[in-house]
């Protein structure tokens, strides 16, 4: 019987260090601090890639404290992955990390991971931690769905449970074996090493409780046109990432598995969404795109399809790529369904938001209502109609350049906006939109509202303007003349439906604020507190204010946390607390809201909230530079 190897750490962290002075304490410290115990359990090498700041005086600060932990190598510039491959013959942890050198892990993360890989260990050689990120961005990782549960996944049962880097990700340092980090590759390295070595067991753990902190730097310059100028990404990457995983996978199993398929497909979904004639030269571009093709042969139509993370419009777009043609002119119409090669690409009864209504506004004499036409079927094969009860009008698209999609070769799918006004003559109307797709016509096809529209889509749900209420009822909006006393009871009922949600305070919002409408006589002018201080000219602007202030508007400023900036302003007005029941009512009821500068939103004091309240605003934003 083969005795086990005896480990010196349960933990090795390997870190590349380049130019990350600013950074690289924070990294150092959360290995350090870890709970697990870090001189015990722990050995940390920093691999000092050719830095030229003050990195190498951090790292041997560092390795003098805790000389028995800590490893301390010096090479030339020669990437991140020449960086990782010089501390393999280094390493003594059981379990390794590639930890970055401006990212972080939680201080429990290294004692929640050794307990799961200890319990699973003959099942897995790959344990992944959670990833948030921080500073710049506040959210988890967009592939943060495989943590719904701390798991052992089956790949190739689960193959579209991906992971693509190994920064947030253990392996058992046995299963190192020859895998390195290829060093021909600037992009998608992390990708191609943690997948190579997922494939010689197909399994993958994920444990929810351990997170990763990955740092999106305020002040770094765009990735995006770092790798869109690197000859690398062109070259290199379908090459020694995509191409070398595929041929990997049938040496060891005769075919390209599955999750090897749909973690390439993933880094193309976001390749072929961008418009490389602005980057390279005509001829470059094509061998590129050549490349791309040759690479989504080997991928499954299925394996596209499941794509969580590309919209149908790419998936469908990189359906076109894959066999070298507009694949949306074989399409076959299936009781709703538009089929290719027998897989349903869109279901037009079940689609909501081919129509997306972007404003609502009611007039004296008329329904005005703006929006876009979303979908990438081709101009020529449908037309969509607007219908009432007296008549159908087809909708008249004008280009929208902001919502265009690029490709490869620049727009592949024009943004498409329309405006309607429907006169209001009558007392009730019912507006529905169809769709023709090429002979088949389809009638009260579902459209959505974009949250900005006052009109929500709870059932009690209603905006009112000028006698007229509308209401959104499954793939119907109702537009219909009602009295004052009818709208009480429509704002009644809405209040019981908020209640009944659990929302009991912006049911009271809404009652106060109709009884307080009733007395208002003077214009009422929001101020957040952070005025007092912008541009240190917040005096001058203050005093601007209090001169210029008709006589029919009273002012109100809103605290935050700066005490002195209290002080400052309760002589021009009086001041409220930032989110009470006050502010809230009186932001409500407010003429205008006072935003010290551009970019700034109207300090919306309901957050998420707004989308039971926003058909009561009627502020306007003034920006004060």
């Amino acid at each position: 019987m083969e005795t086990p190897k005896e480990w010196d750490y349960k933990f090795t962290v390997v870190t590349p260090v380049y130019q990350v002075e600013e950074y690289l304490k924070d990294t150092i410290e959360s290995v350090i601090n870890q709970t697990v115990g870090f001189q015990e359990n722990i050995q940390l090498i920093l691999v000092n890639d050719g830095s030229l700041d003050n990195s190498e005086e951090i790292c041997l600060k560092y390795q003098e404290q805790y000389p028995d932990n800590i490893l301390y190598l010096k090479k030339e510039n020669g990437g991140v992955s020449s960086a990782r491959n010089e501390a393999f013959p280094y390493i003594r942890g059981k379990y390794v990390n590639f930890l970055d050198s401006d990212d972080m892990w939680a201080l429990d993360a290294f004692e929640i991971i050794y307990h799961f890989f200890e319990e699973h260990y003959k099942k897995i050689d790959v344990v992944g931690g959670r990833k948030r990120f921080f500073e710049a961005r506040d959210d988890f990782h967009y592939l943060d769905y495989k943590f719904d549960t701390t798991k052992v996944i089956y790949l190739q049962l689960q193959y579209d449970y991906v992971q693509l880097d190994v920064t947030s990700a253990f392996i058992k340092t046995e299963a190192l074996g020859d895998h390195r980090f290829s060093t021909h590759l600037k992009y998608g390295e992390d990708g191609a090493f943690i997948n190579e070595v997922l494939l010689d067991k197909c399994t993958l753990g994920v444990v929810r409780e351990a997170l990763h902190l990955y740092r999106k730097r305020l002040n770094a310059t765009s990735a995006l046109q770092n790798e869109m100028k690197s000859e690398s990404y062109y070259v290199d990457s379908p090459k020694y990432f995509h191409q070398a995983l595929f041929d990997k996978s049938i040496e060891r199993y005769g075919r390209v598995l599955e999750f090897i398929q749909y973690a390439v497909m993933n880094d193309l979904g976001w390749r072929i969404r961008k418009n490389v004639h602005a980057w390279i030269g005509a001829v470059q571009a094509e061998q590129y795109k050549r490349a791309l093709q040759g690479v989504l042969q080997k991928i499954e139509e299925r394996v596209i399809m499941n794509q969580k993370m590309m919209y149908k419009e790419y998936k469908v777009y990189a359906l076109s790529l894959k066999y070298g043609r507009d694949i949306r002119k074989e399409l076959i119409y299936d009781m709703g369904k538009l089929l290719f090669h027998n897989i349903a690409l869109l279901d037009i009864l079940q689609i909501r938001n081919m129509v997306m209504v972007t404003v609502l506004d009611i007039g004296k004499k008329k329904l005005h209502l703006e929006g876009r036409v979303n979908t990438w079927l081709p101009e020529e094969d449908y037309q969509i109609y607007m219908e009432t009860q007296a008549k159908r009008k087809r909708l008249s698209c004008y280009r929208l350049e902001e919502h265009d999609k690029k490709g490869l070769d620049g727009i592949c799918y024009q943004g498409k906006g329309f405006r309607l006004d429907i006169p209001l003559e009558e007392d009730a109307y019912e507006i529905t939109f169809s769709i023709w797709y090429k002979d088949i016509y389809r009638k009260k096809i579902k459209f959505t509202l974009e949250k900005n529209v006052p009109l929500n889509e709870e059932s009690a749900g209603y905006y009112f303007r000028n006698h007229y209420i509308t209401q959104k009822e499954k793939k119907k909006l109702l537009c219909k003349r009602i009295s004052g006393e009818e709208r009480s009871v429509y704002e009644k009922k809405y209040q019981m439906e908020l209640i009944q949600n659990g929302l009991k305070q912006l049911a009271s919002c809404r009652k106060w604020y109709f009884v307080f409408k009733k007395l208002k006589k003077k214009e009422i002018w929001l101020i957040p507190e952070e005025l007092s201080e912008v541009q240190d000219r917040g005096e001058q602007v203050l005093g601007y204010l209090r001169e210029n202030k008709p006589g029919n508007a009273k002012a109100y400023f809103v605290s935050g946390q700066r005490k002195t900036g209290i002080q400052k302003v309760k002589k021009y007005g009086r001041v409220i607390k930032y989110g009470s029941f006050w502010h809230k009512l009186l932001f409500l009821l407010s003429d205008k809201i006072i935003v010290p500068q551009k970019g700034k939103k109207d300090f919306d004091v309901f957050g998420d909230d707004r989308y039971y309240m926003k058909d009561l605003y009627q502020f306007k934003s003034v920006f004060l530079e």
